[in-house]
């Protein structure tokens, strides 16, 4: 699997934001370096559409900076960036990356979700890491994946999501786990796939979503299962 596979929900309630802009692919495609097939990502309220030219475009609420332009809402879908193979949106935060593996993040960032450096508020894309091959948002908290296979985390720890004991905020990048293939970040949860097909789970798990048999929450990285080449996270399953 190309590493800038990018599985993609076409959510078509958010996706009808965009159609008068873009071109909509019809289905998941994969988002590699060399080629960009049209693919959208959407938020609670907006939605993020990367062209087939890898040119990313935006629409929908902007309140909290989400579209990555000019602080208003735009119903026609406008243009924010070049050169991107993956995108990623859940509520108010954005995130994309380009064909050089950088990942660029903007929104809301009450929790450090998107970024160390800026306010409750990130209204233009920011660069965050290099080398970066895929990232997944949850609620609160954003998972990135590098290149050699280390998985990093920030934002809310407040179920241990991040992978950690302590119970707090983290806004700069931590690492969660090594040797990983594959990343899903649920509404304060995290699930990760290692490089031999195990899964791994560690936040909420008040539904049973990590998978323990329990409705315990863990903050250490636990096994859930064996066998697994890929992993995806809703809001709470």
């Amino acid at each position: 699997m190309n590493a800038f596979m990018k599985k993609v929900t076409a959510a078509a309630v958010c996706a009808i934001q965009v159609v008068t802009a873009v071109s909509l692919g019809t289905t998941a495609s994969a988002a590699v370096q060399e080629t960009s097939p049209d693919t959208i990502a959407a938020g609670t309220n907006h939605t993020l559409v990367i062209r087939n030219n890898k040119t990313l475009w935006a629409a929908g609420d902007n309140s909290y900076g989400q579209l990555g332009v000019a602080d208003i809402d735009n119903s026609s879908g406008v243009k924010v960036m070049s050169d991107i193979v993956f995108a990623e949106a859940n509520d108010n935060v954005s995130f994309a990356i380009d064909s050089k593996g950088a990942l660029y993040g903007w929104g809301y960032n009450d929790m450090g979700q998107v970024s160390s450096y800026s306010g409750y508020k990130v209204t233009k894309p920011q660069k965050l890491m290099d080398n970066v091959v895929s990232v997944s948002a949850g609620a609160d908290h954003t998972v990135a994946l590098t290149a050699d296979g280390t998985a990093y985390g920030w934002g809310s720890n407040k179920y241990g999501q991040l992978g950690m004991e302590e119970n707090s905020s983290k806004n700069n990048a931590t690492v969660i786990m090594k040797n990983v293939a594959d990343i899903a970040a649920g509404d304060g949860f995290t699930l990760l796939v290692t490089k031999s097909g195990d899964l791994y789970s560690c936040g909420l798990n008040d539904n049973g979503q990590l998978g323990l048999s329990n409705f315990k929450d863990v903050s250490t990285p636990t096994i859930a299962l064996s066998g697994v080449s890929c992993v995806e996270a809703g809001t709470a399953h």
